[in-house]
C-alpha cells in the first residue's frame, strides 16, 4: 500500500488551474515572440525546433523538479499516486494528450469532469496517474490501487486510482 491520496481541499481546483494554465501560456507565448523576432533577425532554420525543445523542458522536467511559473505563482505540484514526482514518460504523454488529443470540446469535458471528481483529477491526470495538489499538502492516507473504468461521451477509459476505506 504504497499509494495515498489527499483532503479534497488539498487538490488544485478549478480556478487555481486555469490561473496556472494561463501563466504557463503567457509565458511560453513570449518565449516563442523572443524566438520568432531572434528567427527573423538571424535566420536560423532550426529556431522552431529549439523552440519546441524548450517549451518540452518546460513543462515536464521543470513541471517536475521545481515547477513551471504557473505552478510556482499559484502554490501547486504535480505528484503520482505514491505521493512522488512523477516520471518523465507519465508527464511527456500528458502533455501529448493535452497538446494533440485536445480538442476546445474535449478541453471543456475536462474542465467540467475536474470539477465533479473526487480527486479533482482531469482526464489526462487520471490516465497518467497524477494528481495536481497544493504545494504544501501532505497525504491524508493509504491505500490500494484500483481499476476503474469510466464512461465518457460513449468513450470507456481504463484508469488506476487509489481505494480510500469505505466511510461508515
Amino acid at each position: 500500500m504504497d499509494y495515498v491520496y489527499y483532503r479534497r481541499e488539498d487538490y488544485c481546483g478549478l480556478l487555481r488551474r486555469l490561473a496556472s494554465y494561463a501563466i504557463d501560456f503567457s509565458a511560453l507565448g513570449a518565449l516563442g515572440l523572443t524566438f520568432v523576432i531572434a528567427g527573423s533577425v538571424f535566420t536560423l532554420p532550426a529556431i522552431g525546433w529549439i523552440y519546441l525543445l524548450l517549451a518540452y523542458l518546460y513543462l515536464t522536467v521543470m513541471k517536475r523538479s521545481v515547477g513551471t511559473l504557473g505552478y510556482l505563482a499559484t502554490g501547486i505540484r504535480i505528484v503520482d499516486l505514491k505521493g512522488q514526482r512523477p516520471g518523465l514518460v507519465a508527464l511527456t504523454f500528458r502533455l501529448v494528450w493535452c497538446t494533440f488529443w485536445m480538442s476546445p470540446l474535449l478541453a471543456f469535458v475536462e474542465l467540467l469532469f475536474l470539477s465533479g471528481d473526487e480527486d479533482r483529477q482531469t482526464l489526462h491526470d487520471k490516465m497518467m496517474q497524477t494528481y495536481v495538489i497544493k504545494r504544501k499538502a501532505l497525504p491524508a492516507g493509504n491505500g490500494a490501487r484500483q481499476p476503474v473504468i469510466l464512461n465518457i461521451l460513449c468513450l470507456s477509459l481504463f484508469v488506476l486510482e487509489v481505494a480510500r476505506p469505505r466511510r461508515p
